[in-house]
Formats: C-alpha cells, structure tokens, sequence
C-alpha cells in the first residue's frame, strides 16, 4: 500500500502526483495546494520512498507503473490524470500504457528520457492512442 496524502473534494477529477527520484510526496505539495481547489488531489509515495516501504515491489519503471495501477483501483478513483515529476513522469507514462483504461491521462513535468525498451514501448503504445482518439 502507498502512502498518500490528499485534499480537495473527492467529487473532482482526481489527479495523482508521482513523484521523481530520491523524492517523497512531500516535493508535491506546492502542486497539490494550488490545484485542491478544483480538483481531488493526492500525492503518493512511491514504493521504497518516503513512508511507504518496498515490500516485494521491484524498483523498476514497471514495478512502481503497476504500484501506481494497484493504487488507483484498489481506491476506486474514476479515471485520474496522473501528474508526474521527473521519474514520476516516466512512470506515469508507463502506468498509462499499461492500463490505459484506467486513466483519463498524463501530465509529465520533466520527464527523464526513458532508456529501457520496454518504457520507449510504453511512450509508443501511448502516443499511438493519442493519435487515434485524440487529446481529451
């Protein structure tokens, strides 16, 4: 289970700030207090950082994708756009790709560029939806 804080009303779009590398949630808490206003916002640790421990999670793109995954469906959140910060990003895109019907989209706030081929496989299969259904 991750870790999270959250604000705003769970009644608005929620949107789920993803930390980068070496970071915890708390690097996103300037996001996350100017967009509670208007949305369901929550910041999550990822596996391994901040309060939330690894467990038997790999520290991969893949592992913390499906973490973020688990996370959004074991909460029942309707179709959040996950907002991610360096690695956060990355992984993001990744959680996308992976389950793209569990996410209405993705914002990527300097996004390391992604070396691993699965991860460029993740960028594409993203990039391919966008291109046949278009921007939401």
């Amino acid at each position: 289970m991750l870790a999270f804080d959250e604000a705003g009303s769970p009644a608005n779009r929620p949107l789920i700030l993803v930390h980068g590398w070496c970071c915890n949630r708390g690097h996103m808490k300037e996001i996350m207090a100017h967009f509670a206003a208007r949305h369901h916002v929550i910041a999550v640790d990822l596996p391994g950082h901040g309060e939330s421990s690894l467990g038997n999670v790999a520290p991969s793109f893949e592992g913390f994708a499906a973490s973020v995954c688990s996370f959004v469906a074991e909460r029942q959140l309707h179709q959040p756009v996950l907002v991610g910060h360096s690695m956060g990003g990355v992984i993001s895109v990744v959680a996308a790709a992976r389950e793209p019907a569990l996410v209405a989209g993705v914002v990527n706030l300097d996004g390391a560029v992604p070396l691993a081929p699965s991860v460029r496989d993740a960028y594409r299969d993203w990039f391919t939806r966008i291109n046949r259904e278009g921007f939401r």
